[in-house]
């Protein structure tokens, strides 16, 4: 499945990039509700309930790669509010505390939401030692696990492809990928590991060697 990044500052354009992610084959698309102008219930429900695709909630923090900077209490209240607008998706990361984890563990289970635990490295690639503990720690907390790390070279890439092969092993639902231009063709070739779905740019970029819909859906049609 492909995924639409949504990170546009109105509710309109929000609903303009959706349809455009639609359009171009997307799957479902994340909201990146941390690039919205204006954060309330009011505008996450015109967005969410004008989406003809399931939505992924994501309002990720400045220090892991988003653009939020208020409260932790604030944050965990805008993406309760997401799931109740409809959201069939919504990301934490895994570095949140364990309270704020069980919130959105306990109202996601109660409206049929799914939980993707996530963890990003935006420096480095770290041992398959670590990817593994994420792994685990991520598969006790959500549904699906999201790991994406920076890579410099190919042994970079080979860690987290081969990451996808455990997680399929274990019976975890798992995302996986390298960031920036090293990492790019993993966006791609993850699909083909097993990675649940890719992350595409609908209009801009929100993340380092981050491709269009369009460029996957014809590298995954010359793999075929």
């Amino acid at each position: 499945m492909i995924v639409g990044c949504i990170n546009e500052k109105t509710a309109k354009g929000c609903i303009r990039a959706i349809k455009k992610a639609a359009r171009h084959g997307a799957s479902l698309v994340e909201l990146r509700i941390d690039h919205l102008d204006t954060l309330d219930a009011s505008s996450l429900q015109q967005i969410i309930r004008a989406s003809p695709l399931p939505v992924i909630a994501t309002l990720r923090r400045k220090g892991n790669g988003g653009l939020f900077k208020g409260k932790e209490g604030k944050r965990i209240e805008i993406l309760k509010a997401a799931i109740n607008a409809g959201a069939k998706y919504v990301d934490i990361e895994l570095d949140s505390s364990e309270n704020e984890q069980c919130e959105i563990r306990a109202l996601a289970n109660a409206t049929a939401c799914r939980v993707i635990v996530s963890q990003h490295d935006f420096r480095s690639t770290p041992s398959s030692r670590t990817l593994l503990s994420w792994l685990d720690k991520g598969s006790r907390v959500g549904d699906i696990v999201k790991i994406a790390t920076k890579a410099d070279d190919i042994e970079d890439c080979a860690r987290i492809l081969n990451l996808l092969g455990t997680a399929r092993k274990r019976g975890i639902p798992l995302v996986a990928f390298a960031m920036g231009e090293k990492g790019k063709f993993t966006r791609v070739v993850s699909l083909l590991c097993g990675s649940l779905w890719t992350y595409c740019a609908t209009t801009k970029s929100v993340a380092p060697g981050q491709i269009s819909i369009r460029d996957v859906r014809e590298s995954m049609r010359l793999l075929k």
